[in-house]
Order: C-alpha cells, then structure tokens, then sequence
C-alpha cells in the first residue's frame, strides 16, 4: 500500500506543479487561489478512494493500514504546501492591457 500510495501523491503532486506554475504566471491571481481549493477537494476524493478499494480488495483484519498511509498524506502535504508557497511568489506576467 506504501508504493501505491507514493506513486498516486508523487504524480499528483507533478500534475499540481505543473498546473500551479502556469496559473501563478497569470495575470489573473484568483486562478492561483482556485487551483489551490480544488487540489484540496481532488486530494481529499482520492484520498479516501484510495483507502475504500485497498479496503475491499486486500480486506485488511484491522484498521491499522491507515496509519502509513496518514504518515504519507502528511508527508506530501507538507511537501505540497512548500512549493505551494515558493510558487505564489511568482510574479505574474503583465497583461496586454497593463500600463
């Protein structure tokens, strides 16, 4: 469960730099912010699908499995949060319609 959960945060976390380095290089600073809040909601969705199918399919005898998967959430959150932070300071480009 530890590499599969690695491998989904790892090409999330690719996915949202990607995605946030192209809006905070926008002019319009609100898309930044709007990423942001659905990278939350995407995070938290796969999160817990993630968790319900490793439940069903390798039907665990407790519920201890999630704790490695936590320690990993965590992990990229914090991880997350920092390039989060490095890219918000991005200076957008200038529109056309800039003085």
């Amino acid at each position: 469960m530890c590499w599969m959960a690695n491998i989904i945060f790892a090409l999330h976390a690719a996915i949202l730099y990607l995605i946030l380095r192209k809006s905070s290089l926008s002019p319009d600073r609100q898309r930044f912010l709007g990423v942001t809040m659905v990278n939350m909601l995407i995070k938290i969705v796969v999160s817990i699908t993630f968790l319900i199918i490793y439940k069903l399919q390798m039907k665990p005898t407790n519920g201890k499995f999630i704790i490695p998967f936590i320690i990993i959430y965590l992990l990229y959150t914090i991880f997350e949060t920092y390039f989060m932070l490095r890219l918000a300071e991005l200076k957008p480009k200038k529109s056309n319609h800039e003085p």
